[in-house]
């Protein structure tokens, strides 16, 4: 009978899934005059992705039809970067930087926080701000985010060889700090937690480096036979294959690992005339990016007034 109970059980969360897979469209369009969002998020309760925006320093609501609300407008967030929905804990990490392309960019902030903000998933209420600048000298770039199992969080910093941690107590720390994170241009950028180790993408090198949770200063680089120049947004697919979005090469990779990422190949790509795409996230069983155009921000170009969330399609890599 419990048998039975369990199998019905299982065949209606499947049902559930499939039938909310099958309503998400392939593409989402959205205008909002010079938006630039660079992180993305999915809100499975009310259906809607969040974004976040490099001009405004606002997070934005936008429904499968593409009609965008704003959810949290903070005078003290000047470019929200990456975002992370942790729905389990109904919380919502946003970081907050100033690369200097904000209308609130100031001499006093330009690359010089790095602010981890969090809100209440649900109605936005502000919860906490983490200043981690505070923990590393130096110029900062608060650029995405990551929560394990547990609760804890953790931060890259693409101006500053540092992670920085939360842990379950909101205890702000440096977690790790090595040579290996420095570099010209934007070093740490996309990370991911499993139960064991992180992952971390560096941009301007293109590699993936693995680090312990419980012995950090073991990192090692993940063994690939490519480089991912550009590597921005992770997704972890499940526990033997990531997603690495690069706008370097506008592709979004498919990897997959049989040793527990000390090693990973790629096995599927897909490079769909994206446009400058940043981050991404799993929506039931799809990937979704914001194909984010940041590229024209940096290059003062003509404002971009409409954004496509967009469905990867993968092919096959060989």
């Amino acid at each position: 009978m419990i048998k039975k109970s369990l199998l019905i059980f299982s065949l209606l969360i499947t049902t559930i899934l499939l039938n909310n897979c099958c309503k998400l469209p392939r593409e989402i369009s959205l205008s909002r005059d010079s938006l630039y969002p660079e992180g993305i998020e999915y809100d499975t309760r009310k259906e809607e992705f969040l974004l976040s925006s490099l001009k405004y320093g606002t997070i934005s609501r936008v429904d499968l039809k593409g009609n965008l609300k704003d959810f949290i407008q903070d005078d003290s967030l000047i470019s929200t970067i990456g975002i992370r929905a942790d729905q389990k804990h109904n919380k919502l990490y946003i970081c907050n930087s100033d690369p200097g392309v904000s209308i609130k960019t100031s001499p006093e902030t330009q690359r010089k926080i790095a602010g981890l903000a969090v809100y209440d998933l649900g109605n936005g209420t502000k919860l906490n701000y983490y200043e981690l600048h505070q923990l590393f000298s130096g110029n900062h770039f608060c650029n995405d985010i990551a929560v394990d199992d547990k609760g804890s969080v953790y931060v890259t910093d693409s101006f500053a060889p540092a992670i920085y941690k939360i842990d379950q107590s909101g205890k702000p720390t440096l977690f790790l700090t090595d040579k290996r994170f420095e570099g010209e241009g934007f070093n740490l950028n996309g990370i991911i937690a499993t139960k064991e180790y992180l992952i971390v993408a560096k941009s301007n090198e293109g590699i993936l480096f693995k680090i312990p949770l419980k012995e950090p200063q073991k990192m090692s680089i993940i063994n690939i036979s490519e480089k991912f120049l550009g590597a921005d947004g992770l997704v972890l697919n499940d526990q033997q294959t990531l997603i690495v979005i690069s706008n370097g090469a506008q592709t979004v990779y498919k990897l997959k690992s049989s040793d527990d990422f000390e090693s990973a190949e790629i096995i599927e790509k897909s490079s769909n005339n994206f446009k400058f795409p940043t981050t991404g996230v799993k929506v039931y069983q799809s990937i979704y990016i914001i194909n984010s155009e940041l590229n024209k921000l940096f290059k003062n170009e003509a404002p971009v007034n409409n954004y496509i969330i967009e469905k990867v399609n993968f092919n096959k890599f060989k």
